[in-house]
């Protein structure tokens, strides 16, 4: 915001709150609080939630109690502190079946499946204009610049299926699962 907002929005950052995990806009009520899992938000409303990335790590994600911990502080500290009407916006790998973008959508499911949430899923290789947010044939790579063809094959081939799946398919299996 301090780089372009001015220029592209329009607003800028408050100088007199510009805490990195606490600031305001200039002349707005908006104002923009950053806390890990289990930080301090007790007290505090939101139009947007936004939770990036809220396990650190594969051992994070594949901890029972880890999980469960994540999954507390979502249902009884973040959601409970989104506004009448408010969103949440929940970015993040999907790490393992029941991480926290798991529980979730077994809990009030996806709004294709009649649930509350929308799902942007970006897998590294599409499985098909029909079931790629972007409309990529089956089989292009997400950012070919970035990974290509060949060293999505070499992170697959050294991760193993059960990793890939999770890691850039985001769609982790069963622990001892398989692909049909």
């Amino acid at each position: 915001i301090e780089n372009i907002g001015l220029r592209e929005f329009g607003v800028s950052v408050d100088f007199r709150s510009k805490a990195k995990n606490d600031w305001r806009l200039a002349g707005r009520r908006a104002r923009m609080i950053a806390s890990g899992v289990a930080g301090p938000i007790t007290g505090e409303g939101a139009n947007v939630g936004i939770i990036d990335d809220p396990v650190k790590n594969w051992k994070e994600a594949h901890s029972s109690v880890r999980r469960a911990e994540v999954w507390e502080w979502f249902k009884t500290t973040f959601s409970t502190r989104i506004e009448p009407g408010g969103s949440i916006i929940l970015m993040m790998t999907r790490w393992h079946e029941y991480d926290l973008a798991g529980q979730i959508l077994q809990e009030f499911g996806s709004v294709e499946e009649g649930g509350e949430w929308h799902v942007i899923r970006l897998p590294a290789i599409s499985e098909g204009a029909d079931k790629d947010a972007l409309a990529r044939p089956k089989g292009e790579v997400l950012w070919p610049e970035r990974w290509s063809k060949e060293a999505i094959a070499e992170r697959r081939r050294t991760l193993g299926e059960y990793a890939f799946a999770a890691l850039f398919q985001q769609t982790p299996m069963p622990e001892g699962g398989a692909l049909v």
